[in-house]
C-alpha cells in the first residue's frame, strides 16, 4: 500500500491518477489523431499472480482484462496514421525501470523527436 511509504508518495499517486483520468477523458472523446505521432509502449505482464487470484475471487477473469488492455492500446495507436506500438516483455514497473526497456523507450522517443524536428 502506498500509504506505507510516505504522505508525499501517496499525494504523488493521487495527483498521477487525477492527471491520468483527465487524459483518458480527453482521449475518449477523440475519434482520430490524423497523422499526429503516437507511441504506445505495452507491457506484456499486467498482474502479479496474487492480483490475478484476487480478481478471480471477485469473478473477474484477469486474462480477459489483459486482452482488453492490449485491445485498448492497439486502438490508441490506430487513432493516428503515424502510430507505433511496441510490445515489451515487462511489467507496468519494469517497462521503465529495467535498463534495456528504458533504453528502448528512450531510443524510440528520441527518434520520434528527431523526425518531428526534421519536418519543422
Amino acid at each position: 500500500m502506498l500509504t506505507n511509504y510516505s504522505g508525499d508518495v501517496y499525494r504523488m499517486f493521487l495527483r498521477e491518477n487525477e492527471l491520468t483520468n483527465d487524459v483518458l477523458k480527453r482521449a475518449g472523446k477523440a475519434k482520430a489523431l490524423d497523422s499526429l505521432p503516437v507511441l504506445v509502449f505495452t507491457a506484456t505482464e499486467q498482474y502479479k499472480e496474487s492480483q490475478k487470484e484476487k480478481y478471480r475471487k471477485s469473478g473477474i477473469d484477469p486474462e480477459k482484462q489483459v486482452q482488453l488492455w492490449f485491445d485498448m492500446q492497439k486502438e490508441l495507436k490506430e487513432l493516428s496514421s503515424n502510430g507505433k506500438q511496441m510490445i515489451m516483455n515487462a511489467s507496468h514497473g519494469t517497462i521503465i525501470t529495467k535498463k534495456e526497456n528504458a533504453d528502448a523507450i528512450n531510443k524510440e522517443i528520441l527518434l520520434l523527436a528527431e523526425s518531428i524536428g526534421k519536418k519543422n
